[in-house]
C-alpha cells in the first residue's frame, strides 16, 4: 500500500471515529460535540502514534498535508493556518505526554492511554463521567493498536540476572544534533495549492484560446500572446513540481536525522542517569556502523532489565559479570537513527536511560 493510500485510510478512520465520539450521548448528553475539533485532535494523535508506536515518520508527516488538502475547497487561508497550528499543538501535547510517561513504569503504555483519554475529553469539552472515560479509553486503545500495524518495528525487551558490588559512575557525554524541519507541512501544502491554481489558469487560457481560434481567425496576435502566457504558466508549473519533488526527496533522505532529533529532544527532557548503586559508564553512545559497548554496574542481587523503544539498534548482554558486579552491554546498529534503552531492576526504583545514535 503506497504512502497516500495509507494516509487516506488513516483520515477515513479519523473521520469515522470523530463522528462516533461527537454523537456519543455519554460524552455529549445534550448536543453533539464539535466535529472539526474532534478531527483536529485525532489528526494530532494519529500523527504522534504512527511516528512513535509505528516508528513510521514518513507516513506520520504525510497525514497533516493530506488532511489540509481535503479542506482546500472549503477553508480560507486564515482558517487553514489556524487549523494547521491547532493540529500541531495537539500533536506536540500528545508527544510530550508519551515522552513523559514512557519510562514512568513497566506498564507505561496503559498510563499513556489514560492520560491521552483525559486530554481528549478536556479538549473536546465532553462530560467527564466514568462511563464516558471508558468509552474514550477504548477508542484510544484501538487507535494505538492500529498505529502499530503501519510498521514492522516492535519493542524489544532483554533480561539478565546481575551479580554484586559497586564502582564509581563516570561522567556522561551528551551529543547534540540539530535538525530543522521548519514549517514543512505548510510549505508542501502551499506548493500543491499554487500548482493547482496555475494549472487552473492554464486550462482557462487554453479554453479562451480555442474559442478565439474558432470565432475570430484574424486575431492571430491575441492568440500568440495567450499562447505565450500559457507557456510561461506551464514553465512555472513545472518549476513548482520540481520544488515539490525536491522537498519530498529531502524529507525521505533525512528521515533518520528527524528520528534522531526527536530522540535527542525526548532524552534531553526526560532521560534519567543512574544512581550510586545502579548505573552505566556512558549514557549517550554514537556509532557509524560498528558495535559499541557500555559497562553496567549494580551493587545488589536481583534482576536487571533493559527495554528499547524501537528496533533500529539491538542490544545484548555479555556472558558473565566481573567480581565487582560489572557487565558489558553491546549495541549493534541495524538501521540508521536512534534508540533509547531504559534500564531497570526488580529490587528498587533505580533506573537510567542510554541513548544510542547510529548515523
Amino acid at each position: 500500500m503506497d504512502l497516500n493510500t495509507q494516509s487516506l485510510e488513516i483520515l477515513k478512520l479519523i473521520s469515522d471515529t470523530s463522528e462516533s465520539l461527537c454523537t456519543n450521548k455519554l460524552l455529549f448528553p445534550k448536543e453533539n460535540g464539535d466535529r472539526n475539533t474532534a478531527e483536529r485532535i485525532l489528526v494530532g494523535l494519529m500523527t504522534c502514534l504512527v511516528a512513535v508506536m509505528g516508528d513510521n515518520t514518513k507516513l506520520a508527516y504525510n497525514i497533516l498535508p493530506e488532511y489540509l488538502e481535503s479542506l482546500k475547497d472549503i477553508a480560507s487561508d486564515q482558517d487553514y493556518k489556524k487549523c494547521s497550528d491547532e493540529i500541531m499543538s495537539y500533536y506536540e501535547k500528545f508527544r510530550d505526554i508519551g515522552a513523559r510517561v514512557q519510562f514512568a513504569s513497566a506498564n507505561w503504555e496503559e498510563v499513556m492511554n489514560e492520560e491521552f483519554t483525559d486530554y481528549i475529553i478536556a479538549s473536546m469539552k465532553a462530560e467527564a463521567s466514568n462511563e464516558g472515560h471508558e468509552a474514550v479509553l477504548d477508542v484510544v486503545r484501538n487507535l494505538v493498536d492500529i498505529s502499530k500495524s503501519y510498521t514492522q518495528s516492535e519493542v524489544t525487551i532483554i533480561k539478565r540476572v546481575t551479580h554484586k558490588k559497586t564502582i564509581i559512575a563516570l561522567t556522561a557525554a551528551l551529543v547534540l544534533l540539530l535538525t530543522v524541519i521548519g514549517s514543512g507541512f505548510i510549505y508542501t501544502y502551499n506548493l500543491k495549492r499554487r500548482t493547482e491554481m496555475l494549472s487552473a489558469s492554464v486550462n482557462k487560457l487554453q479554453d479562451q484560446n480555442s474559442e478565439l481560434i474558432s470565432t475570430v481567425s484574424s486575431q492571430e496576435e491575441v492568440i500568440a500572446s495567450l499562447n505565450g502566457q500559457i507557456d510561461d504558466l506551464n514553465d512555472k508549473n513545472l518549476a513548482l513540481d520540481d520544488e515539490i519533488t525536491e522537498f519530498s526527496s529531502y524529507i525521505e533522505e533525512h528521515e533518520a536525522d528527524i528520528q534522531v532529533a526527536e530522540h535527542i529532544e525526548t532524552y534531553d527532557t526526560a532521560g534519567e542517569e543512574g544512581s550510586g548503586r545502579f548505573y552505566a559508564d556512558n549514557y549517550v553512545v554514537t556509532t557509524s556502523g560498528d558495535d559499541v559497548t557500555i559497562k553496567v554496574t549494580m551493587d545488589f542481587y536481583g534482576t536487571c532489565n533493559l527495554q528499547g523503544d524501537n528496533k533500529r539498534i539491538s542490544a545484548s548482554w555479555d556472558d558473565h559479570f566481573t567480581d565487582n558486579g560489572t557487565i558489558v552491554v553491546t549495541f549493534t546498529p541495524v538501521k540508521k537513527g536512534a534508540t533509547t534503552f531504559h534500564f531497570f531492576n526488580d529490587q528498587n526504583s533505580d533506573t537510567f536511560d542510554v541513548l544510542v545514535i547510529y548515523m
